[in-house]
């Protein structure tokens, strides 16, 4: 073989031709509509859930509260004193939620129907109703007969009603 028509025959090849990079942008003005219109969702999406979120920063102040309520109940002798605050505690959750002409003349049985009207199941029946109901009008002294376990069920139920309730 001839080493000048080696050379000769290199001379004429090119480099490998690399297609150029496939662009990302859409192609057609659909897409950018729909990326449009995806925003909109989004942003519409998110300033609903703010103001949901605003809306209910009492439910949250409220169960915050509660929180502080539970672990006062949770030592003996915090318990007279924490326990009066939990039917205030959801006669001032309900009042932020619903007009006072609907909760402010509402006590008694009326007061726990009302409660079980706007969360319904959330254990503000029978036995946390009666026991809110006497809590709430009852002197201190008589407070110390309750147990933990009905303590706890209040909390609960308390705790529910302000998670649950309709506004």
């Amino acid at each position: 073989m001839n080493p000048t028509a080696a050379s000769t025959d290199l001379k004429g090849l090119r480099d490998i031709q690399v297609p150029d990079a496939v662009s990302w942008m859409p192609q057609t003005d659909a897409w950018y509509v729909l990326f449009g219109l995806a925003a909109v969702v989004i942003l519409l999406a998110a300033i609903r859930f703010w103001v949901r979120w605003k809306r209910n920063a009492y439910r949250r102040e409220a169960l915050k509260e509660l929180e502080v309520i539970e672990a006062q109940c949770a030592h003996e002798s915090g318990r007279l004193a924490g326990l009066p605050r939990i039917p205030e505690l959801v006669r001032k959750t309900a009042l932020a939620a619903y007009s006072r002409q609907q909760v402010a003349g509402l006590s008694g049985d009326k007061w726990l129907s009302y409660l079980e009207k706007t969360a319904p199941g959330c254990g503000m029946g029978v036995p946390a109703g009666q026991l809110l109901n006497v809590v709430a009008y009852a002197p201190p002294a008589s407070l110390a007969g309750l147990t933990d376990a009905q303590t706890r069920l209040l909390i609960s139920s308390a705790k529910s009603w302000i998670r649950r309730h309709r506004a």
